[in-house]
């Protein structure tokens, strides 16, 4: 099952993005619950982040194709069995 959250752009706008090379530990698998993976679609000056666990795959200048790219990996993902949320800022 997909989950899609949206949230506030402006207070998202206002996060910072966290740039590294290796995503940060999921926070499901630390509290013993099923391992989600996770598709977030997150703005960064006028281009979207396209982020998989945290880490950045890739960005675009549209967030409806940043959502669509999103939508795409998550039922690649859920076709292998994983459980998938997506959360688009």
């Amino acid at each position: 099952m997909t989950m899609l959250q949206a949230t506030d752009t402006a207070a998202a706008s206002d996060a910072a993005v966290e740039s590294s090379d290796r995503p940060a530990e999921n926070p499901a698998r630390s509290a013993g619950q099923p391992d989600v993976t996770l598709f977030e679609v997150a703005p960064e000056g006028r281009s979207w982040l396209i982020k998989h666990n945290r880490g950045v795959l890739g960005r675009v200048s549209d967030k409806a194709e940043a959502i669509q790219i999103a939508i795409g990996l998550a039922a690649w993902c859920e076709s292998e069995g994983r459980l998938v949320s997506i959360q688009a800022n």
